[in-house]
């Protein structure tokens, strides 16, 4: 029940007072909903992030990654319209303007099969169309395995990055599955791996990763 609660006190404070659909809240809540995507060419996906960036004020982002590589491309930070309505409207403005240029399409949800957290701990098995995917962080280290018709596929295994944003002393991990999404003609597998602190959400580490 912890991921849920997280993300809709960050989705909160993220839209402050929008009211309506043209008010930038809504605008990037609304692109919220339309990623992780990929592009129309199959060459890049597109995150909703909570890794702010590099702007001051910032507290979410859109990252935009190598589909086949996973490598980051570019990451555009978004100003809540609580802290700078000004900002944030461009910034929504743009991010429309990257998805709909590039032909971004949702990617498949993913829906979540089970879970088990343990402080800092935590292991979550999901799955998407014909493919079920089982993610551990354990010590920091990220593992990614994958299965189709009960044969297995390539894992993958990475380290989550020492920097964790405004986060003082993280006490838990997470992975949202309606923040992930699955593209089948790729094998593109994008989620992002959420850390917590004292019940709310304070940073994520977003990664693309190939399950083919």
């Amino acid at each position: 029940m912890r991921v849920p609660l997280a993300c809709l006190v960050s989705l909160a404070a993220l839209t402050g007072t929008a009211r309506a659909d043209e008010d930038p809240g809504m605008l990037l809540m609304g692109i919220m909903m339309r990623t992780p995507a990929i592009s129309a060419d199959g060459k890049h996906v597109a995150v909703y992030s909570h890794d702010p960036g590099t702007e001051v004020g910032a507290k979410t982002s859109l990252a935009v990654f190598g589909a086949k590589k996973g490598t980051l491309e570019k990451r555009i930070s978004v100003v809540p319209p609580n802290t700078d309505a000004a900002k944030a409207k461009t910034a929504a403005a743009t991010l429309v303007k990257l998805l709909d240029d590039g032909g971004y399409k949702r990617m498949s949800r993913v829906a979540r099969v089970s879970g088990e957290a343990k402080k800092t701990d935590y292991a979550t098995q999901l799955k998407s169309e014909d493919l079920v995917i089982d993610v551990r962080v354990i010590g920091r280290k990220l593992d990614v395995s994958a299965s189709r018709d009960g044969k297995k596929l390539k894992g993958v295994s990475k380290k989550l990055p020492a920097k964790e944003g405004a986060c003082k002393a993280v006490d838990g991990y997470s992975i949202a599955n309606t923040m992930a999404g699955y593209d089948a003609t790729t094998g593109a597998f994008a989620f992002s791996v959420t850390a917590e602190e004292a019940g709310g959400v304070c940073f994520s580490h977003d990664f693309v990763v190939t399950l083919k």
